[in-house]
């Protein structure tokens, strides 16, 4: 029951980012997916907004992203999961 998945990874065009929210009740809380650099810097904003748990999807187009390491960073109040991303055009 992985909490933040990407595929396909290596990414040519586009990428399907699935991710859980837990939470022990129903009531919405803050959850944030930010594309980072190999530096740490954010790249992309995905998601920013108030959640109840569940399991969604988002998708990222990556032309305007240079080819190489970047990483997807989901944060909620509970949690923080980071994957490594490989772009390739």
């Amino acid at each position: 029951n992985d909490l933040l998945t990407l595929s396909p990874n290596p990414a040519i065009n586009l990428v399907k980012i699935s991710y859980i929210v837990s939470g022990a009740n129903a009531s919405k809380e803050p959850v944030t997916i930010e594309i980072l650099n190999s530096l740490g810097a954010v790249s992309v904003n995905i998601l920013d907004k108030k959640m109840a748990p569940g399991v969604f999807d988002a998708t990222l187009a990556t032309e305007n992203l240079k080819p190489g390491i970047y990483y997807c960073r989901l944060r909620t109040v509970n949690q923080m999961v980071v994957r490594k991303l490989v772009i390739t055009h």
